[in-house]
């Protein structure tokens, strides 16, 4: 999400609504899925295996799919003059 230049971070802790038959495209920049406290390193281009969960009204899905590790550069820092 971008303010003014600024990039932040959004969590979704009550997930996200895809219309039915809609799609949802995880990329860099825009909704993308950030694994933290993984009990090993990865290195760029690996796979992880993961679990993504599902509800449609009374009913829980769930679909087994592999992320590639992308290692993202670090972004620079902006620093905001205070008045």
């Amino acid at each position: 999400m971008e303010a003014n230049g600024v990039y932040s971070m959004k969590s979704f802790p009550n997930g996200v609504v895809i219309a039915p038959r809609g799609t949802l495209e995880l990329a860099p920049g825009g909704y993308h899925a950030m694994m933290v406290g993984l009990k090993t390193s990865t290195s760029e281009g690996q796979t992880i295996p993961a679990t993504l969960t599902f509800r449609r009204l009374n009913r829980v899905e769930t679909v087994r799919v592999a992320f590639t590790v992308q290692i993202a550069p670090p972004e620079p820092v902006t620093k905001a003059k205070v008045p």
